[in-house]
């Protein structure tokens, strides 16, 4: 007996295996119905062609054809769900970590060049953030400190700790608990605004903006 003529009595012998089988993937996290259904169909279409070709000088090529269509539908309808439902899944993933990104803050203090200090007209917003805070006693907030692209990354970073730190110390001499603060630095790697000029020419007041620390709520 021939490999095929195996492969497909045994298909024939076992639907209900092979219906557990399908089922038991599609019900897997990564999965897509659509993508599935038309990996089936070009898996099906090459099969079909592929035994018509095969068995173009037997009695019946169209019954061959359609057996092979049957097999090369089963791996399709697999890998084709699979594939396009982790895909959606990074998608989705992509979707998730922008919308956190979107949070608007409740506060920003802003910075001179190449300092840390609170700037005495950046003291109001301290004030106000701590005043919101205090008002809600279940926000927590996270401390992002940001700098401009002057000097190295690694001093960047550094920079923008110092800052998140230093609106981390205001608050708690307003009665904000520490426990309640997390810092982070981002550098300059998010600016709010452009540090050069479209023609590559100093952009100081873009500068300006991005010498800063965020306060936004976190869960």
């Amino acid at each position: 007996m021939a490999p095929f003529e195996t492969t497909r009595r045994g298909m024939h012998r076992n639907p209900i295996t092979a219906l557990i089988l399908f089922v038991t993937i599609a019900l897997l996290p990564a999965w897509s119905w659509k993508c599935a259904l038309l990996g089936a169909a070009v898996g099906a279409g090459v099969g079909v062609g592929v035994g018509a070709i095969a068995h173009s000088d037997g009695a019946s090529p169209t019954g061959e054809g359609m057996a092979y269509g049957t097999i090369g539908a089963a791996p399709g309808f697999i890998i084709g769900g699979l594939m396009c439902g982790e895909e959606e899944e990074a998608v989705a993933a992509v979707s998730d970590d922008m919308g956190a990104a979107q949070v608007s803050p409740i506060g920003i203090v802003y910075f001179d060049f190449d300092k840390f200090n609170i700037r005495p007209d950046q003291v109001p917003v301290v004030d106000d953030v701590a005043a919101k805070m205090q008002a809600d006693p279940a926000m927590n907030v996270e401390l992002q400190g940001n700098t401009d692209s002057i000097g190295s990354e690694e001093y960047n970073l550094a920079l923008g700790n110092r800052r998140s730190v230093s609106v981390q110390r205001a608050l708690e001499e307003r009665g904000v608990g520490s426990e309640r603060m997390a810092t982070a630095s981002f550098g300059e790697e998010r600016p709010a605004a452009p540090n050069t000029n479209s023609d590559g020419s100093d952009n100081p007041e873009g500068r300006a903006l991005n010498r800063r620390t965020e306060v936004l709520p976190v869960q």
